[in-house]
C-alpha cells in the first residue's frame, strides 16, 4: 500500500505540530506516523557557538531539503528512514536518528513543509494554518524560553528579523497551493475532525 502523505504549512507557532499529534493520536498506532521537518536544520558543528547564533533558522536553505524530500520518496516507495536527530539547544545532529516504517498515513509538519519545488507534488493533502503574527510571537516566545534556552529579547530580536521576512517571502506563498485552510485559532478537537474527515479509509 502507498502511504497517504499529509503536509502541514503555516506560520511558527500557528499549531502545526498540536494538529499533526492531535490526528496522530486519534488514529491506531499501525496505521499512522508523524515527523517534523524541523530534524532537518542543516548540522552546524563545524560553526563556533557566535557563528551559530547569526544563522537565519527561518529560511528554506537552513535545512537540509535534499534530504528531506528524498525521505518522502523512500517512504511512498515503503522504505524506513532514518529521521535526524536535531538539538535546538546547539544547532547540530545527534549521532543517530530515529527509524520511521511507512505506515498507511504519514504525516508532515513544519514551515517549509510544501515550499520547496516539487515538495507539493509530493504530498496527497495539503493543509495550511494561518495565524496572526501577534499571536505566534506570544505561542514562540513560550516555546522557545521553555524549550530551547532562549531569553525573550532574543525571540523578539529574530522574530523581527527572521521570522516576520519569511513569513512574506516563503511561508505565506505556500497558503495559494495547499487544499485546506484553518485558523490556529480555532478549536484544535474542530481542525482535528476536519482533517480526518478528508482522509481515505486507511485500511
Amino acid at each position: 500500500m502507498i502511504p497517504f502523505l499529509v503536509a502541514f504549512a503555516g506560520p511558527s507557532g500557528s499549531g502545526k505540530s498540536s494538529l499533526a499529534r492531535a490526528i496522530r493520536d486519534a488514529l491506531p498506532d499501525d496505521e499512522c506516523a508523524m515527523f517534523s521537518l524541523d530534524s532537518y536544520y542543516r548540522d552546524l558543528a563545524h560553526l563556533d557557538e557566535a557563528a551559530r547564533a547569526t544563522v537565519n533558522f527561518d529560511h528554506p536553505e537552513a535545512l537540509d531539503a535534499e534530504r528531506f524530500l528524498h525521505d518522502l520518496d523512500a517512504l511512498r516507495a515503503g522504505l524506513t528512514i532514518e529521521v535526524p536527530e536535531y538539538d535546538f539547544t546547539t544547532h547540530t545532529r545527534g549521532p543517530r536518528g530515529r527509524r520511521l516504517q511507512p505506515k498507511p498515513l504519514i504525516l508532515v509538519e513544519g514551515i517549509f513543509a510544501f515550499a520547496w519545488p516539487g515538495a507539493a507534488t509530493r504530498f496527497d493533502l495539503k493543509v495550511y494554518i494561518e495565524l496572526a503574527a501577534e499571536t505566534c510571537l506570544i505561542r514562540r516566545m513560550a516555546r522557545d524560553v521553555r524549550e530551547r534556552g532562549r531569553d525573550e529579547e532574543e525571540v523578539r530580536t529574530r522574530f523581527e528579523t527572521h521570522v516576520r521576512p519569511s513569513l512574506d517571502l516563503f511561508v505565506e506563498p505556500q497558503r495559494h497551493t495547499c487544499d485546506l485552510v484553518l485558523s490556529g485559532a480555532s478549536d484544535l478537537d474542530e481542525m482535528t475532525r476536519t482533517c480526518l474527515g478528508l482522509l481515505p479509509r486507511l485500511k
